[in-house]
Parts: structure tokens; sequence; C-alpha cells
């Protein structure tokens, strides 16, 4: 489970970090396949966040030496640059070399203490940043996110959760967001979740990390609210006791984490945090 495989757990003064990439270098492959493991980030944006969701702050980095490189018009999403560059004479985005984004995303994430960063497909977005700053210093620098802080992914947290709901499943069903495998599953892109969790079905992603960023908050907020949801049906976790292997979530442990109202093993209005 990966919930327990992360030691999930949630207090009202905790902060995440959400972010996500925009890159380029991609290629076809031998195999005629999109080949995006040597991908390097142009656009770097980071939200930080509580369990609800809500925004605290933001950073919208743009990479001086990326952006700015031949490579770009080879960009899956080239056609935004455009929008790119008045964002940037808006002075809505920062444009920075790669070490200046790498100590001051860094510095952003210490302010405020995070207690894990996410992403969708996290995997992705954290090789990318690692590959454009390695390849930028010259290996001087191998690593992009802070030594020791928890990665999560909302794609993951969705797979267990939303993912596996029957009424998701009819949905993905009702659209044509099953997957091509021998057994059909329904898709985890955070597009598709997205427009089952808004109930917008008309919603297309931007593409732009900031953009995508409040999507992606949105998948872990609905997520977890499920996760726990599922743990208050648990005899167990309603007995003070760690929950299916999981010892970092208990009633116990944060005694002051949540407050449980007579709607909580039915509607999704589940949950309140006591910020006072």
């Amino acid at each position: 489970m990966y919930f327990e495989k992360i030691g999930f757990a949630l207090s009202p003064d905790d902060r995440f970090a959400v972010t996500d990439t925009e890159t380029t270098n991609g290629y076809i492959d031998e195999n005629g396949k999109l080949c995006l493991t040597d991908s390097f980030v142009y656009d770097v944006s980071v939200i930080i966040v509580d369990g609800l969701g809500n925004i605290y702050d933001k950073r919208k980095y743009i990479c001086d030496e990326i952006f700015h490189s031949p490579m770009m018009k080879d960009a899956f999403y080239a056609s935004k640059i455009p929008e790119y560059v008045e964002s940037i004479n808006n002075k809505d985005m920062i444009v920075m070399p790669i070490m200046n984004v790498y100590y001051d995303f860094r510095n952003f994430l210490k302010k405020y203490n995070v207690k894990a960063i996410m992403a969708h497909n996290a995997r992705f977005d954290y090789r990318a940043l690692n590959n454009t700053l390695r390849y930028l210093t010259g290996s001087k620098l191998r690593y992009f996110l802070p030594y020791g802080l928890p990665i999560w992914d909302t794609q993951q947290m969705a797979r267990e959760t939303i993912c596996k709901r029957a009424d998701y499943i009819a949905y993905c069903k009702e659209n044509g967001y099953m997957t091509k495998h021998a057994v059909p599953r329904p898709r985890e892109t955070a597009e598709i979740l997205y427009r089952y969790i808004s109930g917008n079905n008309d919603f297309v992603e931007v593409h732009k990390g900031y953009d995508d960023i409040l999507i992606e908050k949105e998948i872990f907020v609905t997520s977890t609210k499920q996760y726990l949801q599922d743990c208050l049906s648990n005899p167990a976790f309603r007995a003070g006791r760690p929950v299916r292997r999981n010892p970092h979530l208990s009633v116990r442990m944060l005694p002051r984490t949540f407050s449980f109202v007579s709607s909580a093993l039915s509607s999704l209005i589940w949950i309140s945090f006591p910020f006072s």
C-alpha cells in the first residue's frame, strides 16, 4: 500500500510542496516510441499547501540556459513559448540560471519546513530536474531536491484511492478513458482525474508548470481524504491503533489533528482541521 509505504500522516501545521516541470529534449527511440529519460526542464513551478490544499506561497521559474537554447524548438509544447515570453515580460515568472533556481528552490522549501514534496508521476520530474542540474553544472551538483526530503507521487495516491472507486471506473468506461491493456484499467492521468474530480469533462490540461500544479494538489487532497475516510472505517484506527501496518498514522499520535464529523463514513465532507 502506497500510503503505508510513505508513512503518510497529516497535521494542521504540516506544509507540503507540489511541483511540476515542463521539459524538452525528448526523442523517438529505435522502436518508434517517445523517450523522455534525457529530458531537461525549462519550466519549474512549485507551491506550498496544507492538507486541505490551501496555497500559502508559490514560485514559477524559467531555466535560462534551457529556455534560451536551440533545443526549445523541439519541445513538445513549443507552441506555448509566446505565452512564456508574455509571462516573463509581465514578471509573472522568474528567469534564472539553473544554479540560482537550485538554491532559491531549496531555500523556498526550507522557509516553510515542508514535510514532503509531490508531483504527478513524480519519478519523471525528479529525473528531469537531476538531468538538467547535472548537464548544466557538469555534474558538480547532481541532486536537485534536498537529501532526505520525502517525495510523494499523486498518481500513486490516486491509484490506491480514486481509481478504485466504482464510479470512477464507470466514468472512465463511459468516456473511453480505459487503458489498452489485455485487462483494461482506468487511466490515471492528471487531466482525466481532474475531469472526474471537478465534474468538468471538457477540462484540458494546460501543460504549463503552475497551471498543472493546481490540479495536482486537488488530486492530492481528494486522494488523502479518501484514504483517511477508509482509515475511519477501520475499527483498529477508531480504537487508536495503527492502521494496516502503518505505524505513522493513528488517532493517538495526532490528538489535535482531526475533528471527525458525523458524516465521516458516508461523505467526503468528513474531516475538519482545527487550526485555532
